[in-house]
């Protein structure tokens, strides 16, 4: 199911590519070898390597646990981004990065663990030594 989401994923961005940059596929062969680098290790990395081992966890700890955090993707991708292609990250992508966290320690039960654990040690009285 993965591989078919991400093959019509990619069909779609393509054809809305051709519309957006129309002379797109002529630049292509214009690029470094340091980009063609960095394109094929997000491919093999980033996705087949990321898919895998999100795959594998959704096997761990099921589902509903495994796919709240593929909304990690995003924050990822644009740190690489900075990373290695020197992006610059604007306000509008700080604020989409807390509403994602956020969305994923909600999600996740991090938040309600943490309460839960912070709860249990106010019962706790201190023995003293």
């Amino acid at each position: 199911m993965t591989g078919y989401m991400l093959l019509i994923g990619s069909f779609i961005l393509f054809i809305i590519g051709l519309f957006k940059e129309p002379q797109g596929l002529s630049t292509l062969t214009n690029g470094s070898l340091s980009v063609w680098l960095i394109f094929l290790g997000s491919a093999i990395i980033g996705t087949a390597f990321g898919h895998t081992i999100y795959n594998d966890s959704i096997g761990k700890v099921g589902v509903s646990e495994a796919a709240i955090f593929i909304n990690l993707n995003p924050f990822f991708a644009l740190i690489s981004a900075v990373l290695f292609l020197g992006e610059v990250i604007i306000p509008t992508q700080i604020i989409g990065f807390v509403f994602i966290l956020f969305g994923v320690l909600l999600g996740s039960g991090a938040v309600d663990e943490f309460i839960r654990q912070t709860k249990q040690k106010k019962k706790i009285p201190y023995s003293s030594v």
